[in-house]
């Protein structure tokens, strides 16, 4: 007869106990379902990519020239201005996409290495220029219908819409007034302008001022002509020309994503603080999109033209149909970014929809004032997380059920620097018992100590 040791009793007790643990939920990262529409965000980009209509002055028409940061071949915003005659002036437009359940908001950013003045110089002049153009599109399944669009001018942010179309002829004005009427040049396969290169499209003009470079769209030169005859009109075709001169009716461009300044935009060779380029030329100052600001459009404030397009978009206009404030994709893979001087007052939720039933959250950095704090919600406004008083990097929250989430910033002082997530990590929150786990390998240990002895 087989002699049934002290050790085996042991392990068949502790086989039972762990047989009936309560199973734990455990996060389970996986490959979740893309959220996004099945266009890609570059070729969304080239579709509305608008016609630039750049006004040039003859006292000096490179200045005018619009191009890319790292024209001269480097990262340095100091030499900007001094390198304008010595390298090629190759036109570029960055862009990004942001998209929410219900729009797409197409931004592109305008780079002069100079604004510049031929009657005020030192007075109204800086290194580095850049302005831009968001364009906001309802979603059809396609490349969307277009709604309105916003441009700058220096510290003034204009608003345009189409008035012979549905359904931007529906928007109408709500805490800023709509300023003009866009007009659009159609691009279709075989015509041609496609056969020339310029992609296929629904293309709107933008009108951008000599020297300073202010931004609008409704001035009407393809019409009217530039203001004092000469001008360049760049298309979008892919291949980044160099006009022939300062008055050239047809110079193609290419496009860059902006995550080329984005993922720079704590490099002290390029911004002198969060979002402001550095400059060794001129008294003004020069500011990348997610400080773009308006000075006087009530609650809206960097990084919204940028960052949080919906909620600049809703607040500015009225009649914009089905309109969501959930975002589910962003070009730059990033998920929202406050990390600037907030005001104080501020109470502010960005939502997100992630395409599983649970996630965790992921701060590259947090830092908020004693008073302030930086909330996790659920759809319906329950406060799952909540971090204040302090400052934190590189961490991950809790995971969390659900599929839509808030983040939510409140300020009580202009000392609080906000936020910056770059990710969320999406998965499955899954039932394990580990007693069932480990009870398979004791038990197998268990049968083979005993039939080592039988």
């Amino acid at each position: 007869m087989a002699r049934i040791y002290p050790t085996a009793i042991l392990i068949v007790v502790a086989f039972l106990f762990l047989l009936f643990l309560t199973p734990f939920q455990a996060f389970i990262p996986m490959n979740t379902s893309n959220l996004r529409n099945h266009i890609d965000y570059e070729s969304l980009a080239k579709y509305w990519a608008p016609i630039v209509m750049q006004d040039t002055s003859s006292d000096n028409y490179r200045a005018d020239y619009i191009t890319c940061y790292t024209y001269d071949g480097d990262y340095a915003a100091t030499n900007n201005w001094d390198n304008l005659d010595n390298y090629p002036l190759k036109a570029y437009l960055y862009y990004w996409v942001v998209e929410t359940e219900t729009n797409y908001f197409i931004g592109y950013a305008v780079f002069h290495p100079r604004d510049w003045s031929s009657s005020l110089p030192w007075i109204d002049e800086h290194e580095n220029d850049l302005e831009g153009v968001l364009i906001c599109v309802q979603k059809d399944g396609g490349y969307g219908k277009f709604l309105v669009m916003e441009t700058i001018a220096h510290i003034n942010f204009y608003s345009y819409k189409d008035y012979d179309s549905y359904p931007s002829s529906n928007v109408t004005d709500g805490n800023e007034d709509i300023d003009g009427d866009v007009e659009f040049l159609t691009v279709s396969a075989g015509d041609s302008l496609n056969q020339s290169g310029v992609w296929c499209g629904e293309h709107p003009y933008i009108y951008v001022e000599g020297e300073g470079h202010a931004i609008y769209g409704d001035k009407r030169w393809e019409n009217s002509g530039f203001p004092d005859g000469d001008g360049i009109v760049y298309y979008p075709t892919g291949i980044a020309e160099e006009p022939d001169s300062g008055n050239d009716n047809f110079c193609g461009y290419a496009l860059i994503p902006i995550d080329d300044l984005w993922n720079r935009r704590y490099d002290s060779e390029i911004f002198s603080s969060y979002g402001t380029f550095d400059k060794d030329n001129g008294a003004g100052e020069a500011h990348a999109p997610w400080a773009w600001d308006d000075s006087d459009d009530g609650e809206c404030y960097p990084p919204d033209f940028f960052d949080d397009p919906a909620y600049l978009v809703d607040y500015y206009h009225n009649g914009l149909g089905n309109f969501s404030h959930v975002y589910v994709g962003k070009s730059w893979n990033y998920v929202a970014e406050t990390f600037h001087n907030c005001r104080s007052d501020y109470d502010r939720t960005i939502w997100w929809k992630v395409g599983s039933n649970s996630f965790r959250i992921h701060f590259q950095n947090i830092s908020v004032a004693s008073s302030d704090y930086v909330q996790i919600l659920s759809k319906n406004g329950t406060v799952l997380w909540e971090f204040s008083g302090s400052d934190a990097s590189d961490f991950y929250t809790p995971y969390f059920n659900g599929s839509i989430f808030g983040v939510r910033i409140v300020t009580s002082s202009d000392t609080s620097w906000g936020y910056s997530i770059d990710f969320v990590e999406e998965g499955e929150v899954a039932e394990v018992n580990i007693g069932e786990f480990f009870a398979y390998y004791i038990f197998t240990a268990i049968v083979c100590a005993l039939s080592r002895k039988l």
